[in-house]
């Protein structure tokens, strides 16, 4: 997948490091909705501090949610506004999810994620 510098640029800005502006980036270009596991298989790393790292700043940043998933942990879902484009090229951004929908409803859009996640070109 080809992952726009000024995008990883602006999303790095948001205190975002490269390995997770890519990753916000793909889910961003999908679905919204992801598992700590999806972006542990995309880093190539293991739950520690830095999945713990990344789930703090995306809640803490209000730039998703985190709900309980049929006992088999958190699924998270993007939703608010990220701009993934520099104010210099436009004004553009990309609106995930701009109400918070029910994961149950929406757990389907988990699964196209999958594919992306489990073979990134970087």
């Amino acid at each position: 997948m080809n992952f726009p510098e000024s995008s990883l640029a602006n999303l790095g800005s948001l205190g975002y490091t490269e390995d997770e502006a890519r990753f916000l980036y793909l889910v961003a270009t999908h679905s919204g909705y992801f598992s700590m596991r999806q972006f542990l298989q995309f880093t190539r790393t293991k739950s520690g501090d830095k999945s713990m790292a990344f789930s703090q700043k995306l809640l803490a940043k209000g730039h998703a949610t985190a709900r309980s998933f049929l006992r088999n942990g958190l699924v998270y879902h993007l939703f608010s506004r990220i701009e993934l484009r520099s104010q210099a090229q436009s004004s553009w951004q990309l609106d995930l999810h701009p109400t918070r929908r029910e994961i149950v409803e929406e757990s389907s859009k988990i699964v196209p994620l999958g594919a992306p996640v489990a073979h990134p070109a970087k």
